[in-house]
């Protein structure tokens, strides 16, 4: 859909929302298309504020939609990796175990342009923590990583629990 599409359809849906009629006619069949989903190119993704307790670490994974439509975000991350400081300067990769809360894989939010979603982590610094470098995460539909800094403790078995998906 162009630019010059997308326009009209939004001229259409406001011209009819301010008349209080039926817009179906005013709006081209390419409209019901589905909205499509985030791109990792449109989104800037970053770790919210950290919260701690009792060996415990709780925050939100934000993605803000730079796009200038709206994009369909699943909670379905996979490929979560970390990157830590290796031997000799090096980095290496360690994979991250990741568990899910019950029913938040089906969740998807429509994140409208200049606007966020926030996936709920957790995780433990329990066992002989270590710092990473950098978090890095596939995106569902998108075929491209994410990646994100990431200077926060995680314990040495670097389990993840991916939470609920909100706006």
């Amino acid at each position: 859909m162009n630019d010059r599409t997308r326009r009209r359809i939004r001229t259409a849906i406001v011209a009819g929302a301010i008349m209080g009629g039926s817009i179906a006619a005013a709006v081209p069949a390419v409209a019901a298309t589905a909205t499509p989903s985030c791109r990792s190119t449109d989104l800037t993704i970053s770790l919210g504020q950290v919260d701690a307790g009792a060996g415990q670490r709780y925050a939100t994974l934000d993605f803000t939609n730079r796009g200038e439509d709206g994009c369909v975000l699943r909670n379905d991350l996979t490929g979560l990796t970390f990157t830590e400081p290796g031997p000799e300067g090096g980095a290496r990769t360690i994979p991250a175990t990741v568990t899910r809360a019950s029913g938040s894989t089906d969740e998807t939010v429509v994140i409208a342009p200049g606007s966020a979603g926030h996936l709920d982590l957790h995780w433990s610094v329990v066992t002989t923590p270590a710092v990473p470098d950098s978090l890095f995460f596939e995106l569902p539909d998108d075929g491209g990583r994410g990646a994100l800094p990431w200077h926060v403790a995680v314990g040495s078995e670097h389990r993840i629990d991916l939470g609920h998906l909100h706006l």
